[in-house]
């Protein structure tokens, strides 16, 4: 998706590996938010924020519930202009569907 020039984002619940060479962000992905493996909804282990750090992490926050972050960080996503490159410049990254995706 990368080389049409989309940008990509994860959110939620990988189940690929958790080493850092098969997290999402080493598998292509330019944002990932969320845990590596199952986790509690409360106080998840092994969380993930990009926009931070690629580092794990675990959330001690009384207040985190994870399919409400997940839910309100997708819409972030969906939501935020393009970044990386001004608009109409070469390069720039696109948001969208895919060539051939269904809605």
């Amino acid at each position: 998706m990368k080389g049409l020039g989309y940008a990509t984002a994860c959110v939620g619940k990988w189940h690929l590996g958790d080493s850092p060479n098969r997290r999402p962000m080493a598998r292509g992905f330019d944002e990932f938010y969320g845990t590596l493996a199952n986790t509690p909804f409360y106080h998840p282990k092994g969380f993930i924020d990009s926009r931070k750090s690629a580092d794990v992490a675990a959330i001690e926050d009384d207040t985190f519930y994870t399919t409400d972050a997940y839910a309100d960080r997708a819409v972030n996503w969906l939501e935020a202009p393009a970044r990386d490159k001004p608009a109409g410049g070469p390069g720039r990254k696109k948001r969208g569907r895919a060539a051939g995706a269904r809605s």
